[in-house]
């Protein structure tokens, strides 16, 4: 009697397995994978393999695999098989306008090497037979889904008394007394002046009264200025010296007051980082506009002896940090993979 086979399942999938590499090299004849071999792949690997292999691979861009080239990037295909001129890659090392030149790096490729790439296409880019290439790209999770950007959900059955009265237990401690009058009204005009009381007004009993008198002072958005204003890098000189003398911004000040003023007069939050951020658009039609002094927000920091480069950093980083608390600084230097 003649044994059965037992696992016909198993010997089928071996077999695809063996004719997936089979077809792959079956795929393009011989003569085309050694033109492939000796004219387009050293040019991938001294021209391209550095922004577009296995370690970087800029706007999801790989060239170090035939799935990769086919696949495209995060904007595309860039090669159409069998039509190199309606290829963006060739486009791009052609130097088409309204294409990104390509290679970034050194000079454009040689007329002799731009025609290998063109055949290359037209034969349907021959590729040898390999295992595929993996994909060491980061997983596309959305990043809005990060812990550091869920909205932070308050317990409406607690105070904030009650969360520091837990802490203050467990280290067996008690709250501190009840500030007298006269103490909490010196710690409220510090707070929100910076001043300290006068005589006359060290002894207030009301304080609600009192908290709405020190937000009508104009000491109060003076005071909170300065907070702001440290946050956005403000200074009255470009940072450095020239035969030994500073530089001073002359009209760094119209910024400063506008800061001041919008505090004294409760300007929303919204409004008051969207002129910050482009009172030049959102006035375009009042000529002169007071608000215009907002856009000091970008240029009162160092000038860094003119260098365009990290003026136009340090403005990209005060808006990262200061409006958003994310440094973005990495990517100076990193693209996001």
């Amino acid at each position: 009697m003649t044994p059965r086979f037992q696992f016909p399942s198993l010997a089928l999938g071996g077999f695809a397995v063996a004719c997936s590499f089979a077809s792959a090299a079956d795929t393009f004849p011989p003569d085309q994978i050694e033109f492939f071999e000796k004219s387009i792949r050293p040019v991938l690997a001294e021209r391209c393999y550095e922004c577009h292999g296995a370690h970087k691979h800029q706007n999801g861009l790989r060239l170090d695999s035939r799935a990769a080239v086919v696949r495209g990037s995060d904007y595309g295909k860039v090669v159409e098989p069998g039509n190199p001129s309606a290829s963006k890659l060739i486009k791009a090392i052609n130097h088409v306008a309204g294409v990104e030149a390509m290679p970034k790096k050194g000079d454009k490729l040689p007329a002799p090497q731009i025609a290998a790439l063109e055949k290359w296409i037209s034969l349907g880019l021959p590729w040898p037979a390999e295992a595929e290439v993996a994909d060491h790209a980061a997983p596309k999770a959305d990043p809005m889904q990060h812990w550091a950007f869920q909205p932070v959900k308050a317990d409406r059955s607690k105070t904030i008394d009650d969360f520091v009265g837990a802490k203050l237990k467990a280290a067996g401690l008690d709250f501190a007394p009840r500030a007298d009058s006269r103490t909490l009204t010196r710690r409220l005009h510090l707070t929100l002046t910076g001043l300290p009381p006068k005589s006359d007004e060290s002894d207030q009993s009301d304080t609600s009264e009192l908290i709405q008198r020190l937000l009508s002072k104009p000491a109060y958005g003076e005071r909170w200025a300065r907070v702001w204003l440290d946050v956005v890098r403000y200074a009255d000189t470009n940072g450095y010296q020239v035969a030994g003398r500073s530089n001073f911004y002359p009209y760094a000040y119209t910024y400063r007051d506008w800061i001041v003023k919008s505090l004294n007069e409760d300007m929303p939050y919204d409004q008051f980082v969207s002129y910050q951020l482009a009172a030049d658009r959102l006035t375009a039609s009042t000529p002169n506009s007071p608000h215009l002094a907002a856009l000091g927000f970008y240029n009162v920091g160092e000038r860094f002896i003119n260098d365009r480069v990290l003026i136009a950093d340090d403005r990209i980083d005060v808006v990262g940090r200061g409006l958003m608390g994310l440094t973005v600084a990495c990517a100076r230097c990193h693209d996001h993979k």
